[in-house]
């Protein structure tokens, strides 16, 4: 057997490979979903951008896969690019508006509601964000959360169980807020 031959094969329709074009035309239409992975994950707007874009840059950059698996692969570059980044600056906090102000702004219409909803994963530390959104966003399994974040799968778990416990602490507080602004109406 003489080997592997090793060479790069150009992306086109005909081979089912996808092309540069099929990349940004994935992140033009998926544009605030992608940069809402990079934003849960960083935790911060302008290292989001910059994980969007550098995560752009890395599909469209020659790299040879299947048209059927472009949008797993550009998820799993922004995942791959975001922890990068996190990585940089572990255990750090990144202070979140608190839910209490943010619903004793007013009624809670379905825009803060929303916004309430993404305060409560950025609160999150870095390491419970980053497993939330991972296992229970994503849907990565145990293992494969401890592989991307080189921590063992027991750390995963009682990361993704502090972060459960935060997000329910505050889905009751949020209840008896909602409670409260019903009862002086």
């Amino acid at each position: 057997m003489s080997g592997l031959n090793t060479h790069r094969i150009a992306a086109s329709p005909s081979n089912g490979l996808a092309t540069c074009e099929d990349f940004r035309k994935l992140f033009i239409e998926n544009m605030e979903n992608m940069y809402l992975l990079s934003f849960l994950l960083t935790g911060n707007r302008d290292e989001a951008e910059q994980c969007f874009v550098e995560g752009l840059d890395e599909c469209v950059a020659g790299i040879s896969v299947f048209r059927e698996w472009i949008d797993f692969w550009a998820r799993s570059t922004i995942i791959r690019q975001a922890l990068r980044m996190t990585a940089a600056h572990p255990g750090s906090l990144r202070g979140a508006p608190s839910l209490v102000e943010s619903a004793a702004e007013g009624v809670l219409s379905k825009a803060s509601l929303q916004r309430i909803a993404l305060t409560r994963v950025l609160a999150l530390e870095d390491s419970e964000r980053s497993v939330f959104v991972l296992a229970i966003l994503e849907g990565y399994s145990t293992q494969t959360c401890a592989r991307l974040l080189a921590v063992s799968q027991k750390e995963v778990l009682e990361a993704r169980a502090r972060a459960l416990q935060h997000i329910a602490d505050v889905d009751m507080e949020l209840a008896v807020l909602a409670r409260a602004s019903t009862l002086h109406a």
